[in-house]
């Protein structure tokens, strides 16, 4: 198992998981009035999302107050990947999707501190939501 990336930038560094959806159908139909059932038209599918979740770690630092800015900052550098272009996501599996956009990147937990040597680290467990625009 390894860290999921989106366009080269890993997206956990810890405990990644992630749920793929099922590709969404363009579906169109209609009914007639006196006609029984309905007349329905398929074309491919329109895509699916991908939800990423994991533990993302900070560069250690002599600080809790360094730490945390640390961290800040790889998130602020990962949210400005959030619908920026269409890029490839490597899975937890190494699967290659080559044509996804991140849609959304954020923690959904307070952050955290350990120690490491003589330092401190920040940790927070993230949610990444992934468009694979084509399964």
């Amino acid at each position: 198992m390894a860290n999921p990336t989106f366009d080269g930038t890993v997206l956990t560094t810890d405990a990644p998981a992630e749920r793929i959806g099922s590709p969404t159908p363009r579906v169109r139909s209609e009914t007639m009035p006196g006609v029984q059932g309905e007349f329905v038209q398929t074309s491919c599918s329109a895509g699916r999302d991908i939800v990423v979740t994991g533990i993302y770690r900070g560069t250690p630092a002599a600080l809790t107050l360094d730490a945390q800015a640390a961290l800040k900052n790889s998130l602020r550098t990962l949210q400005a990947k959030v619908a920026h272009r269409v890029s490839a996501y490597v899975g937890v599996d190494g699967h290659t999707y080559p044509a996804c956009v991140l849609t959304s990147y954020r923690p959904v937990s307070d952050m955290r501190y350990t120690r490491v040597g003589g330092n401190y680290e920040a940790i927070v467990r993230v949610q990444a939501t992934i468009r694979d625009l084509d399964p």
